[in-house]
Order: C-alpha cells, then sequence, then structure tokens
C-alpha cells in the first residue's frame, strides 16, 4: 500500500467522519433517539438480568439491562452476551397467574393447565355454594311447616263442608 492512502485511513483513537454517527455515545442521526453503545463489559448484575428476562427477547432484555444496571448494550451486544452465557433469546409464552415460562396457554382463560383447573375448581365450588344455598331456602324447615298447616286447614275445611251438606269426600270420589 501507498503512504498516503494508508495516512488518509483513520487510525485507532482518531474520529470517523460518517454521516449520521457520532463518536462517545451520543446521539445517532435525527430520526434514533437512541444512545450509541460504547463497549461495555458485562457485569455480574448484566448477567442476572439477561438470565432473568431472556424468555421476553432480545430486545425487552437490552431496555431492561439499561434500565436496572445503566449500561447501554446494542441489540446484537445482547445476542452475544445470551450466547455467552448459553441463554435463549427466544420468545416464549408466561402464565399471568402462576408466572410459569414455556408453558402452553389454554385460549379460552389465558391460563396454563394447573391453573386452569385451579380456575374450573373454584367455579365448580362458587356453584356448589349457589347449589346449598338454593336447596336450604328449599327445605327450610318453616315454610314447610306453613305450607303443612295450610294444607290441613284446607282439608279440615273441605271435610266439615262435606259431612255439612252430605257430600261424598275426596277419598269416596276416588280422586288422588
Amino acid at each position: 500500500m501507498r503512504a498516503g492512502a494508508r495516512a488518509a485511513r483513520p487510525g485507532l483513537g482518531e474520529d470517523v467522519k460518517t454521516p449520521g454517527v457520532s463518536a462517545g455515545g451520543t446521539a445517532c442521526g435525527a430520526s434514533s433517539g437512541r444512545r450509541v453503545a460504547r463497549p461495555v463489559r458485562w457485569s455480574e448484575d448484566q448477567d442476572d438480568v439477561l438470565r432473568e428476562c431472556s424468555f421476553r427477547g432480545a430486545a425487552y432484555a437490552r431496555d431492561e439491562i439499561e434500565r436496572r444496571c445503566g449500561a447501554v448494550h446494542t441489540f446484537h451486544a445482547v445476542e452475544l452476551g445470551a450466547s455467552r452465557t448459553h441463554r435463549s433469546l427466544a420468545v416464549q409464552t408466561v402464565c399471568p397467574d402462576c408466572g410459569a415460562v414455556g408453558v402452553v396457554i389454554n385460549r379460552q382463560t389465558g391460563l396454563c393447565r394447573p391453573c386452569t383447573e385451579r380456575y374450573h375448581l373454584e367455579q365448580e365450588r362458587a356453584f356448589a355454594e349457589v347449589l346449598e344455598r338454593e336447596r336450604a331456602k328449599a327445605e327450610d324447615p318453616a315454610r314447610i311447616a306453613e305450607a303443612r298447616r295450610e294444607r290441613d286447614a284446607q282439608r279440615q275445611r273441605n271435610s266439615r263442608t262435606c259431612r255439612r251438606y252430605g257430600l261424598k269426600s275426596r277419598r269416596a270420589r276416588g280422586g288422588s
């Protein structure tokens, strides 16, 4: 290579003049509001955050690391960090009730299988309580005694009417 060509290229530590890109972690371009990431070493805290939230995807993990640790990483850096610690960044389903990760979610209830079963058990218990209240109301001894007194009083009136006018009783008529 020629010496002049070599001098035209920036060396280490020299500023690269690329349109829309500025060095030093400042804003990159007018449309992007994100900061340009400086090479940041991964701390144990950042690895812990990545381990905790890797099942939600790389973008979520990147934002969570920035929020909790203050370290700004690129999407690619998060992918490399996950690869280095043998973590999957595949977005997995999470049960909203118990928080189980990677489970099959029931479309009707929106819960995992154990939570769906517990949900249905609660529904059945509530229905059993309703049935018990209705049964207790239907078999209320006070209401039954009142109905029996009314029936006995009516039978007595009917019996007296039959005897007074010499009419056949209900049993004699063959009725039930």
